[in-house]
């Protein structure tokens, strides 16, 4: 391997002639110290706004439909439900030579929903925080 060589120059050392500086630099350093300025009184403040709600209501209504039917039975059957629908029997005594029963007529109850939104309106309250600055005071001699 050969080892490079270094300049002459290199091997000195500083002479006694050399003279040393100091480099100095400021820095900026933030001091807080908390001041009063003003005062303040708080209060509540109850505030009339307008407001709304829209509220859902369900109605039902009941269509009765009259279905003749005109048919001679021998016995009374109870109301019964076909569907969405109630059916209920309306018998009916004829005299003939000999007594029978008949059924007349059936009465069909059907239950039809509808819904509908309905608006109301009226005014409500709403507190909020308001502050009012008292007058500055003057500093204190320390």
């Amino acid at each position: 391997m050969n080892a490079a060589r270094q300049p002459e120059e290199w091997d000195r050392r500083p002479s006694e002639a050399t003279t040393h500086m100091e480099l100095k630099e400021e820095v900026l350093v933030a001091h807080k110290r908390q001041v009063e300025d003003r005062e303040f009184v708080f209060r509540t403040v109850v505030d009339e706004v307008p407001s709304h709600l829209d509220v859902e209501a369900l109605q039902e209504e009941v269509k009765v439909t009259r279905v003749p039917v005109g048919e001679t039975v021998s016995e009374r059957t109870p109301p019964w439900e076909e569907g969405d629908e109630v059916v209920i029997p309306i018998y009916e005594e004829q005299l003939v030579v000999t007594k029978r029963l008949v059924l007349r007529e059936q009465i069909r109850v059907q239950r039809v929903r509808t819904t509908e939104v309905r608006h109301f309106e009226d005014t409500v309250r709403r507190e909020r925080l308001a502050g009012d600055p008292l007058p500055p005071t003057t500093p204190k001699s320390e």
